[in-house]
């Protein structure tokens, strides 16, 4: 690909993402919500989506489906995070297609993501500690009429969160392979 097409390719992204982010901020603000961290530019966002995709069906992972979504927000704002204080979290928000990755600070993970998760989101967000290749999936589903969550945890990296939902949600599902 040559240098002008580059540049063309990465001014398309740019201006797809400034679109997709302020309209994420704008959602979050309407729902009383804030959704603050940096954002990753194009090449990082580009490395950490082709990191998940690569551990997503990891034979590690635990799955647990919430049929109470206050439930799971209950148990994620009680859940003593300090030792995730150092991690460097990043979040793509599903419910925002195309808004690349944020870098979050824990708060906004504990107390705006899973309260949104839980109040509006249609499709949910992934939690991904990159530095542990250890993410949380919140994937937001409506069936048959019902909303439920499923949460999906893989990797040692984010335990606390792991152990706490494990401690204190529902059974986790067998991996079917």
């Amino acid at each position: 690909m040559s240098d002008v097409a580059k540049r063309a390719e990465f001014a398309r992204w740019n201006w797809k993402v400034k679109k997709a982010r302020d309209a994420l901020f704008a959602t979050f603000e309407m729902h009383g919500r804030q959704l603050r961290g940096e954002w990753c530019d194009y090449a990082e966002s580009h490395r950490l989506s082709t990191e998940v995709a690569s551990i997503g069906s990891s034979p590690g992972r635990v799955i647990q489906r919430w049929v109470v979504k206050e439930r799971l927000g209950e148990i994620l704002r009680s859940c003593d995070l300090s030792e995730l204080r150092e991690e460097r979290l990043v979040a793509s928000v599903l419910d925002g297609p195309d808004a690349a990755w944020i870098a979050i600070p824990l708060e906004v993970f504990q107390f705006e993501l899973i309260p949104s998760a839980v109040e509006w989101m249609t499709d949910g967000f992934v939690l991904f500690a990159s530095d542990r290749a250890s993410l949380l999936s919140v994937d937001v589903e409506e069936v048959a009429g019902a909303s439920r969550i499923e949460t999906t945890v893989i990797g040692e990296g984010i335990e606390p969160i792991g152990a706490h939902l494990l401690a204190h949600g529902p059974e986790p599902l067998p991996i079917l392979n």
